[in-house]
């Protein structure tokens, strides 16, 4: 006998009556309760695993780096795990010449995603096997999301894996992983899936530990690892939601919206889990030299937003250059076709007013996405707070997620038809055939992404292992912030100097050092190699008398004539440096709180559930 499937809305009504139901019928009733994530078939394990090893084979198999920011991404969480070899716990700074002490890179980039990859350097001793470990397990993140969504969407079988392969193929989020090399990036944005899948599922079904962790661990790497991922997504899941709830709205019940109030705050505590690096670097991020360079880099984004580019189906190059030569950023614009060719066939068919609305209202947001990506006009007029984008390019991960989102919602529908029809057959079909093409392409293209900034970076980026010879300088994949800006100071004056102190990096271990250093000889202002703001970093020993032209810090020379000091450097005690970790407690105790009053109102939800499955198979009610 065919397999009895039971459906369930996105945002079901609570008070919805229980049928009678027949003593011998109490296990499927039992399993209609199981969340659709766990009713795993063949099929489930089978598609992921070989489109996974086939997307991530050459991180896996290779040790290839790739692209200079790949490794260098690898060697500051690798400079992280050391901080924390020695201390115990992460530092906000990076020590290391040319750049100067007191770096405040990990405090305004990717804190907690260095922090946790440190860590488990320093647990399993394996550098390179933990980094490739996390980009592989963003992939698993961003398919498991977009899969746990389609369920929720009614989409079932294979075809419930079709949204997934749509997202992991994108030529854009491939170019993150390999060509592009932004792995903080990468790993914000496959956390979006999995938040919106878990937060879907407390909302329609109620809280319960399992989806709550999964959102909880999805914030804290959402809004952890990326600052502007932090900003965008916070902008996409915004409008996200409001579709939702327009879509939604008739059929809200008082205990939906206790449930949303439940997410948010998850949510909150999420981010305030990242409070120990988060509240300075939204403090003091306007002080730093990136802060002041023009919103949108034209010169990097314009030859990878033009129209001939995101709307060919195929990948070409978008540029000879030698590092961005391995940069793809064209839309699934055989996949844009089929959900149009789709919404025209099954418009006329019987669709339930929310789906309806809400595939409007995802087809807007696409809309507006796009004109943002193709026309840089339109960025005059977007609040400054909001400009700060660097490539318009970057919205292709929110615009490739909508149509995911919208493929998964004509899926849904197309499933209520049922297999019989032409119609189902042929989209069917059609739509296999697009998935199978781009996954085609998605192969192609992460084997052949190698690129590098300079001449010499093709042959030193065969090894990816050799950026963990440099302890204490940068390795030769460093490159200068010249055109997107740096993490020092531009808040100080600048003062005219003659020589620079030098603290030794080596010498520094945590976020205090103290050092004997030589003044050496002139008149004026001395600079240094300290790169941190005033605000961020306190200085006993000299005075601080303004900044460097390239940004370190400058001080007034000894009154006396000294020719050396003993000069102590320290992590600042202003307010926003001392209530971040607070902060990141409070959210700690505030996600234990919410994992803890889910797991109880979930047992209570199972034991009505119970009590009212033994009343109705008894003949009761």
């Amino acid at each position: 006998m065919p397999r009895r499937r039971v459906q369930r809305p996105a945002l079901a009504s609570s008070g919805a009556a229980n049928p009678p139901v027949a003593p011998n019928r109490l296990i499927d009733v039992a399993r209609a309760y199981r969340p659709p994530l766990f009713h795993l078939r063949p099929c489930d394990v089978l598609i992921p695993v070989v489109v996974l090893l086939l997307l991530t084979a050459p991180a896996l198999f290779t040790s290839r780096g790739f692209v200079d920011d790949w490794v260098n991404h690898l060697w500051l969480t690798w400079r992280q795990s050391r901080e924390i070899r020695a201390t115990g716990i992460p530092t906000l700074f990076l020590n290391a010449d040319p750049i100067g002490v007191f770096y405040p890179n990990f405090l305004f980039y990717g804190g907690t995603l260095y922090a946790v990859g440190g860590y488990l350097m320093v647990l399993t001793g394996s550098p390179v096997a933990v980094f490739v470990g996390i980009l592989t397990a963003a992939f698993c993140a961003a398919y498991g999301g977009m899969l746990w969504i389609s369920r929720q969407a009614g989409v079932v079988g294979v075809a419930a894996h079709i949204p997934s392969i749509i997202v992991v193929t994108g030529a854009y989020y491939l170019s993150l992983a390999y060509g592009r090399g932004s792995w903080p990036e990468l790993i914000a944005t496959s956390a979006i899936p999995v938040l919106v899948a878990a937060s879907l599922r407390s909302v329609s079904s109620g809280p319960s530990p399992g989806p709550v962790i999964a959102l909880g661990l999805a914030t804290i790497f959402w809004s952890g690892s990326h600052n502007i991922s932090l900003a965008w997504g916070s902008i996409f899941l915004g409008c996200l939601a409001a579709a939702l709830l327009l879509a939604w709205a008739p059929r809200l019940t008082v205990q939906h919206l206790r449930r949303m109030a439940f997410v948010a705050g998850v949510l909150v505590s999420g981010i305030m889990l990242n409070g120990w690096f988060l509240l300075p670097d939204i403090t003091y991020s306007l002080r730093t030299g990136v802060a002041h360079v023009p919103g949108i880099a034209t010169a990097l984004s314009d030859p990878f937003s033009r129209l001939s580019i995101v709307f060919d189906p195929f990948r070409p190059r978008a540029s000879s250059n030698s590092y961005l030569r391995s940069h793809f950023t064209e839309l699934p614009v055989l996949v844009i076709a089929w959900a149009l060719i789709a919404s025209g066939l099954l418009w006329r068919a019987t669709w339930r007013v929310e789906l309806r609305r809400l595939l409007l209202l995802l087809v807007l947001l696409i809309g507006g996405l796009l004109v943002l990506l193709l026309d840089e006009n339109v960025w005059k007029r977007v609040p400054a707070a909001l400009a700060h984008i660097q490539f318009t390019f970057r919205l292709q991960t929110y615009i490739v997620m909508a149509i995911a989102g919208v493929v998964a919602v004509l899926l849904g529908k197309l499933a209520e038809e049922g297999s019989g029809s032409v119609r189902h057959r042929s989209l069917s079909v059609s739509l296999a055939l697009v998935i199978l093409f781009g996954l085609a392409l998605g192969c192609w293209q992460v084997w052949n992404s190698d690129a590098g900034y300079y001449p010499g970076s093709p042959a030193f980026l065969k090894n990816r292992s050799m950026v963990l010879r440099y302890p204490s300088g940068t390795p030769p994949s460093w490159y200068v912030y010249a055109l997107l800006g740096s993490f020092r100071d531009a808040s100080a004056p600048v003062v005219a100097t003659q020589g620079a102190i030098h603290l030794d990096p080596d010498a520094i271990t945590g976020d205090r050092t103290t050092q004997t250093v030589s003044i050496p000889a002139g008149v004026g202002p001395v600079g240094s190699n300290i790169a941190a703001p005033p605000q961020i970093v306190t200085v006993r020993g000299l005075k601080v008398a303004g900044r460097t032209n390239d940004g370190y810090m400058a001080f007034l020379r000894p009154s006396g004539g000294q020719r050396t000091v003993r000069l102590t450097v320290m992590s600042a005690r202003t307010p926003a440096m001392r209530l971040a970790p607070i902060v990141t407690l409070l959210g700690l105790l505030g996600f234990v709180g919410a994992v803890i009053a889910s797991a109880i109102t979930a047992h209570r939800r199972r034991g009505d559930e119970a009590i009212r499955t033994t009343t109705a198979a008894s003949g009761i009610l």
